[in-house]
């Protein structure tokens, strides 16, 4: 994972940015997100094409149906078919998008509609 545009420490260790290990329960009526917001280096180019992954621990208490939103240089697109409890423990390509320069994408987790 990516946390201000930095290649985070892999859990339990201290070799990149620190990782955010946090875990959450809401109710199943209670809309919930995780974003993730890059700062992409503007140069050489305004528009560059990423390779965007997701990586969990896969259990069954997982989402069969994870909710991702990639915000990217040419709209929104949407992923609700990511099965959470299989592919755990490794990364998984949700897709390859155009994004521009600076902040103004981002990649979004959440539970609306999910398992």
């Amino acid at each position: 994972m990516l946390r201000h545009g930095e290649l985070i420490s892999t859990p339990g260790t201290i070799d990149k940015v620190p990782a955010l290990d946090f875990c959450y329960i809401v109710p199943s009526d209670d809309f919930a997100t995780a974003t993730f917001q890059p700062t992409l280096d503007p140069s050489p180019l305004t528009v560059a094409t990423y390779d965007v992954y997701a990586w969990w621990t896969a259990h069954s208490n997982r989402a069969t149906n994870a909710h991702f939103t990639i915000v990217h240089a040419n709209g929104t697109s949407v992923r609700d078919d990511i099965n959470q409890q299989e592919n755990g423990g490794q990364w998984v390509l949700l897709g390859q998008y155009d994004f521009n320069a600076g902040s103004s994408g981002y990649v979004e987790l959440s539970n609306d509609g999910s398992d």
